[in-house]
């Protein structure tokens, strides 16, 4: 699967490694995997993907994912933010490399210290 030549520098292997917890983008999504396995150019440090891999990501991240009307109601109940402001809340989340859920908790606790 590795040992190719890297497709960035075209100088470096990539060779396997294994990373716990790692977070992995697919699409707008981020999901931490528990043990991730990437290849890494020897000389550069370019990080590539097998299909494999990214399948089994896509995979976790469906598990995790809840039903979209549960997400919807629990958006709408519990957060109050209207669908535009939500898919907002994601990106910014994704470019962060965090949940939007994470994200929120942090901006509540920020303004609950500067509130008191």
């Amino acid at each position: 699967m590795f040992g190719y030549r890297c497709q960035e520098c075209g100088k470096g292997i990539v060779k396997p490694k294994r990373v716990s917890n790692y977070k992995a983008r697919l699409g707008n999504q981020v999901v931490v995997v528990p043990i991730a396995t990437i290849g890494i150019c020897d000389v550069c440090g370019a990080k590539h993907y097998s299909a494999a891999e990214r399948k089994r990501w896509r995979s976790i991240l469906n598990q995790k994912l809840k039903h979209p009307e549960e997400v919807k109601r629990s958006r709408q109940l519990t957060l109050g933010f209207a669908a535009r402001e939500w898919r907002a809340l994601q990106r910014i989340a994704s470019r962060q490399g965090v949940f939007p859920e994470e994200l929120v908790k942090q901006w509540v606790l920020e303004r609950l210290s500067q509130e008191g």
